[in-house]
């Protein structure tokens, strides 16, 4: 197995193009271009919708985000905006 210095850390996601799309919606809003920053609220919102897009890919047809509680954001907060 070769490896090379040029190469980052890299996740494939195959998944049905609504994943996909949110994904990107995602990473753009936490990424480092983005310079506005974000409000908590922004980054729960997205990153919940983004797991119930997912688990609604996994499990088609049924009930999966019934009740699907509203995940937090957690760890640093040196990038989110004051959302008063």
């Amino acid at each position: 197995m070769l490896f090379s210095p040029f190469t980052s850390q890299s996740i494939l996601l195959i998944g049905s193009s609504d994943v996909v799309e949110q994904l990107r919606c995602f990473t753009k809003l936490i990424g480092v271009d983005n310079k506005k920053g974000f409000t908590i609220d922004e980054h729960d919102k997205m990153l919940t919708e983004l797991i119930k897009r997912m688990r609604l890919d996994l499990y088609k047809g049924k009930n999966v985000n019934e009740n699907y509680p509203i995940v937090s954001l957690s760890g640093s907060r040196g990038r989110v905006k004051n959302s008063g």
